[in-house]
């Protein structure tokens, strides 16, 4: 898909953020949602996700790298700019 001009000019504004610096973000972004939406147990007594919360878990992360994804470029370990899921 080719971006148009405006299109390319937003994503050239974008803020980079360190591969490392995106992991926090998105962790802390996640967990935070995670919290306040729990309904039910997270963890089980042996201090493991329950299979519920582990598939919950992966769809908020999804979801809030995609949103990350609308605001801010990623730079992977060996300094490239990743593009877009």
């Amino acid at each position: 898909m080719k971006l148009t001009e405006e299109q390319v000019e937003i994503e050239d504004k974008k803020p980079t953020l360190q591969q490392d610096q995106w992991v926090e973000m998105y962790h802390a972004l996640a967990s935070y949602v995670e919290e306040m939406s729990a309904l039910d147990t997270i963890f089980d007594d042996n201090g493991m996700r329950t299979k519920d919360s582990e598939e919950k878990w992966i769809d908020i992360v999804d979801n809030v790298e995609n949103i990350m994804s609308e605001y801010l470029k990623k730079r992977n370990h060996l300094g490239d700019i990743e593009e877009e899921k």
